[in-house]
């Protein structure tokens, strides 16, 4: 008797602690993948034009079909050599007297930043699918490396090529730092409970760290999740 009261008393236990892990209204995902950047964002980083991260992902259930979603992210977009200046072969003739500065650099451009998101998630009508929009605020730098070589054309006399009179390696780094609020929106299926796949557009800013221009861009990526 006491053995079956033990086991019913068990099995109660269990069954009130799924009932009430299904009804917990908040979930944690990972998410992860990456695409293709546009406008001063592929520019910037000699038009290499890709991106990837991911986010953590913290989901509370308004209702059966809406969530508010937390994320908390990281975005890299990787740069290609660019070539800023090409040094010519011969040293070319002046027209006047003086020192002239001649070099090739060659620059690799990056950004990256970590981002705070707040989306509202939102079940359509075909089964599995989702849409989602919202802001996605934080900060991305900016950074650029150059290499190669300067040279020093010293001319003694008008309209002559004179000659190389000081050689020096370039080797320089400069990063900024940009406050990067935007917006995101984006369509989700989900496979299974634990599995799915979202497309994301997303806006961007930061600041060229050589100009100080402020740069805009915009990216679409496809994410994977996993929720735990």
């Amino acid at each position: 008797m006491r053995v079956t009261l033990r086991r019913t008393l068990m099995a109660v236990l269990l069954a009130a602690g799924v009932a009430a892990s299904a009804q917990d209204p908040w979930s944690l995902a990972f998410k992860m993948g990456g695409g293709q950047t546009f406008q001063d964002a592929k520019t910037f980083t000699g038009n290499a034009g890709y991106a990837w991260g991911g986010d953590f992902e913290l989901g509370y259930r308004l209702s059966k079909d809406t969530q508010m979603v937390y994320t908390l992210g990281y975005r890299f977009f990787p740069g290609d050599f660019q070539q800023v200046s090409l040094a010519p072969a011969t040293l070319p003739v002046q027209t006047a007297a003086g020192a002239y500065t001649l070099d090739t650099r060659i620059r690799k451009a990056e950004l990256e930043g970590f981002q705070l998101g707040v989306l509202y998630r939102e079940n359509l009508t075909f089964e599995g699918y989702y849409w989602q929009a919202g802001l996605r605020v934080g900060i991305n730098r900016a950074k650029v490396v150059d290499t190669g070589t300067s040279f020093t054309q010293t001319v003694t006399t008008a309209n002559t090529a004179g000659s190389i009179t000081k050689l020096q390696v370039i080797n320089s780094q400069q990063e900024k730092k940009t406050f990067s609020p935007g917006v995101v929106v984006g369509l989700g299926y989900r496979f299974t409970d634990t599995y799915s796949l979202e497309a994301n557009a997303y806006t961007l800013r930061a600041a060229n760290p050589v100009s100080g221009n402020l740069l805009t861009g915009s990216a679409y990526e496809l994410i994977f999740g996993i929720r735990f």
